[in-house]
């Protein structure tokens, strides 16, 4: 009697414990994930922090937890981690054990080895009873974001057009008195002209003087990057990655321009995914706001083609744009794309272009004779 006993009792503690979890495993139980930190550059080291946690009396014998990564994010090796690696996702599944009132936090170190802007949309949890017998699952939404900046390459690593053209650039920008900033007053010169006395100075001093004038800071940088490689394609294979190096070639001009002072700007025929179907532009400008604006740009940007190079540029002669210095990244340069260029430089812009090849060796001038 006491083994039908035993049975009877084992068989409804079995049957009330899977049902009590069925019901209440989930009840109560809180989970976060997040990114320790908010952007860094491809290459660098982050960490991804969990933290689950169990507000109630009933404990949970095992929660798993699973969720899609990018598999641009390479996790380090953790206890309790498990990860299916494939070639654009993988699964990412963490198993805990949860005592009542109790909250774990788990950190997960991740190294970033691509450009990009990676959200964790959302996250599985299932929860079983002691035995397996019956197990409950929920999706919880997320908001985890990260970008990813491209790497930054040391100038000397990027194939410019010429080692003097980027310092003639910046040196461009202070060699031009601007006739509206004003330095100060100086006593007058032999040949300075009169336009420029400040007669005040005169009237006090009776001792001529003119205007001392400062220099320009409206020279502008404009970096232009065709994704468009169809036409390349026709004559070579198809290589993604020269784009990618177009993109990182970008970025780090632009960081070290826009430290430099140097109003620089971004214009490509792909899409920021945030305005899918547009081309990119951002005007000129400098400051931290707006070189933090380029880096979620280069990170956020999607090499499909929404329009033509030529169009871009096309559209820049309509601007009137004059007085800028165009650095036009490409794999290739065919005879359109050199004729919108040559009117570009007829408005007194300077333009180089830098050939996107497998083994760069530097771009070229464009002037009208050999564009």
């Amino acid at each position: 009697m006491r083994l039908e006993s035993f049975i009877f009792f084992a068989f409804i503690f079995t049957a009330l414990q899977s049902f009590i979890f069925h019901l209440f495993g989930l009840k109560r139980v809180r989970y976060t994930r997040t990114f320790a930190d908010r952007a860094v550059f491809a290459g660098d080291e982050t960490e991804m922090v969990e933290e689950i946690a169990n507000n109630k009396w009933l404990p949970v014998p095992w929660i798993r937890l699973e969720a899609s990564i990018s598999a641009h994010l390479r996790f380090g090796k953790q206890e309790n981690l498990h990860i299916n690696r494939g070639l654009i996702w993988q699964n990412h599944r963490s198993l805990f054990t949860l005592m009542p009132f109790t909250m774990i936090r788990r950190r997960h170190r991740i190294v970033c080895l691509r450009r990009g802007v990676y959200r964790l949309a959302t996250v599985s949890l299932t929860v079983g009873d002691l035995f397996g017998l019956s197990r409950q699952s929920r999706t919880i939404p997320l908001d985890a974001e990260l970008f990813v900046y491209p790497q930054l390459l040391p100038l000397a690593q990027i194939p410019l057009p010429s080692h003097s053209w980027l310092g003639e650039v910046l040196a461009r920008r202070f060699v031009a008195p601007d006739p509206f900033l004003t330095a100060g007053v100086r006593e007058y010169q032999s040949g300075d002209p009169l336009r420029m006395m400040h007669w005040k100075s005169f009237a006090r001093t009776n001792v001529p003087h003119v205007r001392q004038l400062d220099f320009t800071a409206d020279h502008r940088l404009l970096l232009y990057l065709n994704v468009d490689a169809e036409w390349q394609a026709k004559t070579t294979p198809l290589d993604p990655e020269r784009i990618e190096r177009g993109i990182m070639y970008a970025a780090s001009i632009a960081h070290f321009t826009v430290s430099q002072g140097l109003a620089t700007g971004f214009v490509c025929n792909g899409q920021d995914t945030a305005a899918p179907g547009m081309p990119v532009r951002i005007e000129a400008g400098t400051g931290n706001a707006h070189m933090e604006r380029l880096h979620k740009t280069f990170a956020r940007l999607d090499t499909v083609r929404s329009c033509s190079i030529e169009t871009l540029l096309q559209q820049e002669r309509e601007r009137g744009t004059t007085q800028t210095d165009i650095l036009f990244m490409t794999t290739y340069l065919n005879e359109a794309s050199a004729d919108q260029i040559r009117a570009l430089k007829q408005l007194g812009n300077a333009v180089e272009v830098m050939l996107l090849g497998e083994h760069e060796s530097g771009g070229r001038d464009t002037d009208a004779g050999n564009a």
